[in-house]
């Protein structure tokens, strides 16, 4: 069950087989439900009454910490970072993420610029030189001895990757590919194209610009059309953001041409990705940043701070806008079932729950109906 609470109208929301909601007359009663409420939370899935014994059993001896600051001294914080580092629920050993951190900065040049994250059994670490290959594990990553050098004398140090860094990643087709975008030129977050990078073989395939209607044009951020699409094995399509555009891109070209990296010559030659859907906006969006839920809506964050969601089926008008604060959003992200949203700022994190009844008292979230002032 999902619970929210809103102290200053001492009342409580939840989830469960509906919306419900409940209000106290006193701050007393308030309180005591929710104490209740943790109590019963912490019985069914521990297992055990909720005494200071059990919790100091389940939670260890930092709990007092939290539970009852007020008998707690400053000695349970002196050791934080080391017990951190000793803790045994870290599956991947310190020294050996260490010694990865180190691998990597020495065969990258110093820094790690994009993370590609994988949902099998591979990430990939994105650095000035070339693609690290890390091994997934329950509790971090772990170093595979496999790098994939950018100025190696191979495809990738005949194209353009030689020269610039790619700053955006997308896996696609199972995690066999890997979708690689590379700013124009420093401090700029635009790009003209991306290069098409086979994992298996360790080799650039294809270099695609961006185009529509003829004319070239940019691309900001890049993203999978569902979360969990990288893992089908037949996906040609993405979606691409720009600071007036939100639009999809097919990578299936429709005359069935098939680019030979090694032979291009010029610009000429580089395919041109199939514009599939999308909105060019007139102005004044100034997107951002954004990411998808897992039938494909879209959430945009926005240098004015708002925060867009799209359905499914129009990137033309967004279904509910969230007024900005102030500052620009950099990253955002949603869950699967699109009812939580997180974003960042320079100074602030945001946290949305989209999930409202409609005036037929019917559950939805912010991507399938206007959520208004709920």
């Amino acid at each position: 069950m999902q619970l929210k609470t809103l102290a200053d109208q001492r009342r409580v929301d939840f989830v469960a087989k509906g919306v419900w909601a409940l209000k106290f007359f006193t701050e007393q009663h308030y309180n005591e439900f929710l104490v209740q409420f943790q109590n019963c939370t912490f019985e069914n899935t521990h297992g055990y009454e909720a005494t200071d014994e059990n919790k100091l059993k389940v939670y260890g001896k930092d709990f007092l910490g939290w539970a009852k600051p007020e008998v707690a001294d400053d000695s349970m914080w002196e050791d934080a970072d080391d017990s951190f580092s000793k803790s045994p629920a870290s599956a991947t050993p310190v020294r050996a993420s260490q010694d990865l951190k180190e691998e990597f900065e020495e065969a990258a040049n110093g820094g790690i610029q994009s993370l590609a994250l994988g949902a099998l059994d591979n990430s990939f670490l994105v650095g000035e030189n070339g693609i690290q290959v890390v091994k997934n594990f329950a509790h971090g990553i772990h170093g595979k001895g496999a790098f994939v050098n950018f100025g190696g004398g191979s495809s990738l140090s005949r194209s353009n990757l030689a020269h610039s860094t790619p700053k955006k990643t997308l896996l696609m087709k199972a995690e066999t590919s890997m979708l690689l975008m590379s700013p124009l030129g420093e401090n700029k977050l635009h790009s003209t194209g991306l290069h098409q990078f086979d994992i298996e073989t360790g080799k650039v395939v294809t270099e695609w610009r961006f185009g529509k209607d003829g004319t070239e044009i940019t691309m900001k951020d890049i993203t999978n059309d569902s979360k969990g699409s990288q893992l089908d094995p037949s996906g040609s399509t993405f979606l691409g953001l720009d600071d007036n555009r939100l639009c999809r891109w097919d990578m299936r070209d429709r005359h069935g041409i098939v680019q030979d990296l090694a032979d291009s010559r010029s610009d000429m030659s580089t395919p041109v990705l199939n514009w599939a859907q999308g909105h060019q906006f007139s102005r004044g969006t100034n997107f951002q940043c954004f990411a998808t839920t897992g039938d494909g809506s879209v959430v945009v964050g926005s240098l004015d701070g708002k925060i867009r969601l799209y359905s499914i089926n129009s990137m033309r008008q967004a279904k509910t806008a969230f007024p900005g604060l102030g500052s620009p959003v950099t990253h955002v992200d949603v869950t699967f079932d699109g009812k939580w949203i997180v974003g960042t700022t320079d100074t602030y994190l945001i946290v949305i729950c989209t999930v409202f009844t409609d005036k037929d008292g019917k559950t939805k979230n912010g991507f399938a109906g206007r959520m208004g002032n709920r």
